[in-house]
């Protein structure tokens, strides 16, 4: 039994935890204005950390580890395959 806390749920190891997924078209970056900033936002410390403002309306943010992995797939610009949404 694992039970919920900030850890269980932040590793995903607490089952009925669930991710919030922010998907962008690699195509957007270049045609919509602001998208480079409005993504570096999403993934900025200042938001995402583990002291970022979406924990103060209630959202536990992701293990360090899974941050860095969204940072090299944001900065790599790295499209998704069917078996990336498997995980």
């Amino acid at each position: 039994r694992v039970l919920p806390t900030t850890e269980s749920i932040s590793s995903q190891n607490y089952p009925i935890s669930r991710s919030l997924f922010f998907y962008i078209k690699n195509s957007h970056i270049k045609d919509v204005p602001a998208m480079k900033e409005y993504i570096d936002m999403f993934l900025s410390e200042e938001l995402i950390g583990e002291d970022g403002l979406l924990t103060e309306i209630g959202l536990i943010p992701m293990a360090p580890e899974l941050i860095e992995k969204n940072l090299e797939i944001s900065v790599n610009k790295i499209q998704l395959r069917s078996e990336d949404l498997e995980e």
